[in-house]
């Protein structure tokens, strides 16, 4: 039996508009605590198969803002930005069960770490002039920046994932019922790896202990996915 979680959420948000509505400016603050919180788990049923459970590792905390805005600075060009930052991190002593959490976290407890993928801070900035190229068709130039900082891929906190920024940038030519667009995502061609998980433990390679054994069949594999890289490419579209 696992204990359901227990969420006390704290929330101080604003919205506004300045410059007679050219400027609008949102924010919001927050904290969150969570009993009971619920962990994923390896364990093995009565005829000694694998099967993945959850159970309670205590309790945690998260606190944070975000904020965005944007600004129309002529009637062709705007931007737009948001900044945002959530801690969390596991308040409780409790030691994990769970075999694989075992040998990770090598005799440590969960407090004062923090969640799997999670970084700490996240922005964007991104910037649209449009002008009429005739009466019957615009010109729209969008450029964007997205900025991620470190994550971890596992419980332990001992895979660092690096900070990840991105710029994507397009050009389309806008004729109401049509659009042609050429494009540019990732420019600088990250390859730097992302979007980190927990595998199943159907799905692992084992490896070797050292004694000719392989770990597992309980063993689970983090699974970290990796950038695409840059694309160019065109796209027609059609409105009816």
């Amino acid at each position: 039996y696992v204990d359901p979680e227990k969420l006390t959420n704290y929330e101080l948000g604003w919205k506004s508009e300045l410059l007679d509505g050219r400027v609008l400016f949102n924010g919001a603050l927050f904290f969150m605590d969570v009993k009971d919180q619920q962990f994923s788990a390896v364990s093995t049923n009565q005829a000694g198969q694998p099967v993945t459970l959850f159970d309670n590792v205590g309790e945690s905390e998260s606190y944070g803002f975000e904020l965005d805005t944007r600004m129309a600075i002529t009637e062709q060009w705007s931007v737009a930005a948001g900044l945002a930052m959530a801690k969390h991190e596991f308040t409780s002593d409790t030691v994990p069960t769970d075999g694989n959490l075992v040998r990770l976290f090598d005799g440590g407890t969960f407090k004062g770490l923090t969640s799997i993928g999670l970084p700490r801070w996240t922005g964007n900035v991104r910037s649209t002039y449009f002008f009429p190229l005739n009466a019957d068709m615009d010109i729209q130039l969008d450029g964007s920046l997205t900025y991620q900082s470190k994550t971890y891929a596992d419980a332990a906190n001992l895979a660092e994932i690096k900070p990840i920024t991105r710029v994507n940038l397009r050009a389309a030519v806008d004729a109401g019922w049509w659009e042609v667009a050429v494009f540019v995502r990732d420019l600088f061609d990250s390859d730097k790896p992302g979007s980190p998980a927990i595998s199943a433990t159907n799905s692992c390679l084992y490896r070797d202990q050292g004694d000719g054994t392989l770990f597992g069949p309980t063993q689970r594999c983090l699974a970290v996915g990796v950038d695409r890289g840059r694309e160019v490419g065109a796209s027609l579209r059609f409105r009816f």
